[in-house]
């Protein structure tokens, strides 16, 4: 079953990627969500804007066991969509995101923006990256990115990912997206409660709503997204994703029952403009006890007192501002070869060194496949090659010349496990194993004491780098 905590995650996650949709795509996901009411039809109205900006926030603080401790997540997200072009619609976004535990060891942050100009061109910016490992490279040359313009094209990326026309799948989401308004249109997604007196936001006059999500659309609304998510998955994750998502399906309306019954519902303040009638603000705040989330601990450190704010805000409507690509950008291929100069990082354009990038990205999934199939069975007996989120892995592997290994520990009734392949690069394997190592290696892992099947689980000494 669905936990309480986990799936308030799931309704905050609808709100974030319908901001996210809109920054990118130009479309926001929710427009003609319910009957006529004051909130929908304020919704439409601003859909059928020409340009618009906004701002996310989201923020989750809760208590921890230690006094004086507070873990804290959030979430910002700003930017602005024109659709004048419809052909060419374009759109600019910063997001800053931050976790914190209350001392400056534990915690990291992480910021970007983003202009996209149509379907073919995209350019990215970090800002601030976390100081977190980064396998390709080292730490030094991985924080020089920051504040660099990176240009993303099609034919770039047809390049790198093999895929034909990458780019042109923004607008395959798109077509999703509108199948989805389809089925949306059909429902009453706010319930008013109160009419709460005018004020004026940034400097528009509104009428505030305190509303109630609508908990039989809210179920309809949850299990469509998830739909949603289906179309959107990439061929390799397809069978495996699909199953995992009818199962959430068969969960939800249990789920939002227990739900409502815990919390009594999830009310929001929608703030409408008296002018046009345009949606204005959401804004969602909840303290949630430790029962009423089901008692989820996050990070092992939380009491369950929880504090989740919410707030979503638009402006600038029709307003005549141009989005234009950044003048200092480079492209990805000039990263590359600058990156690859500096002596620290592996990759070039050698058809080798890219079947190595491939081989390890794989491998990297599969140890992502590796936690999940231990946090769900307890031990790593079922992880081979014929495990259905394990098939397009290894066959990725073997189709780029290599063999995804897998050496389970029998003395520790398979608590361990190590995941390595041999890499194109002459005396060069990469290594990943359930103690959390990961990394190139020029040992060869497949001996006693290494990765060697019911004998040992545990990866040679690794690097973060290429040898």
């Amino acid at each position: 079953m669905i936990k309480i905590g986990n799936l308030l995650i799931i309704i905050a996650v609808v709100i974030v990627a319908g901001a996210v949709g809109l920054a990118t795509t130009g479309t926001w996901p929710f427009e003609k969500v319910g009957k006529p009411g004051v909130v929908e039809e304020a919704i439409e109205n601003l859909s059928s804007l020409e340009s618009t900006s906004y701002q996310l926030d989201f923020t989750v603080a809760a208590e921890g066991k230690e006094e004086d401790k507070e873990t804290l997540v959030s979430f910002n997200l700003t930017g602005s969509t024109d659709r004048r072009d419809p052909e060419k619609p374009r759109s600019s976004l910063h997001f800053q995101f931050n976790f914190s535990t209350g001392t400056e060891e534990e915690g990291m942050s992480f910021a970007a923006s983003v202009v996209s100009m149509g379907t073919k061109e995209l350019y990215l910016k970090a800002e601030e990256l976390p100081e977190l490992p980064i396998p390709f490279l080292d730490q030094e040359l991985y924080k020089s990115l920051e504040g660099q313009w990176i240009k993303i094209d099609e034919e770039q990326l047809r390049e790198i990912t093999g895929i034909e026309e990458p780019l042109q799948q923004l607008e395959q989401q798109k077509e999703v997206l509108r199948e989805v308004k389809a089925i949306f249109s059909e429902k009453k997604f706010f319930d008013i409660k109160e009419e709460l007196p005018e004020k004026e936001i940034s400097g528009d006059l509104c009428i505030g709503y305190l509303t109630e999500l609508n908990k039989e659309s809210l179920k309809e609304v949850l299990i469509e997204y998830l739909d949603l998510a289906i179309s959107l998955l990439p061929d390799y994750q397809l069978e495996a994703g699909e199953d995992e998502i009818e199962k959430a399906k068969q969960e939800i309306p249990q789920s939002i029952d227990e739900f409502w019954e815990k919390i009594g519902g999830i009310e929001l303040e929608a703030w409408v403009t008296k002018e046009g009638s345009l949606l204005k603000q959401v804004k969602f705040e909840r303290e949630i006890t430790g029962q009423e989330m089901g008692n989820m601990d996050m990070a092992g450190g939380l009491t369950g007192q929880v504090e989740i704010s919410i707030t979503l805000e638009f402006f600038d409507f029709n307003k005549e501002f141009d989005i234009e690509a950044p003048q200092d950008a480079k492209t990805l291929e000039e990263v590359i070869t600058s990156i690859m100069e500096s002596g620290s990082f592996y990759l070039d354009t050698s058809m080798g060194q890219a079947q190595d990038a491939r081989i390890i990205s794989a491998l990297s999934q599969a140890r992502t496949v590796m936690v999940y199939l231990y946090a769900n069975e307890g031990d790593y007996d079922n992880l081979d090659c014929l495990q259905e989120d394990m098939v397009l892995l290894c066959e990725e592997v073997e189709g780029q010349g290599s063999r995804l290994n897998i050496a389970r520990d029998a003395s520790s009734d398979s608590q361990a496990v190590c995941l390595w392949v041999k890499l194109t690069s002459a005396g060069s394997w990469f290594c990943a194993d359930s103690s959390g190592e990961s990394g190139w290696t020029t040992v060869n892992p497949n001996q006693t004491g290494y990765c060697s099947d019911s004998k040992s689980a545990v990866c040679p000494p690794v690097s973060v780098s290429a040898p």
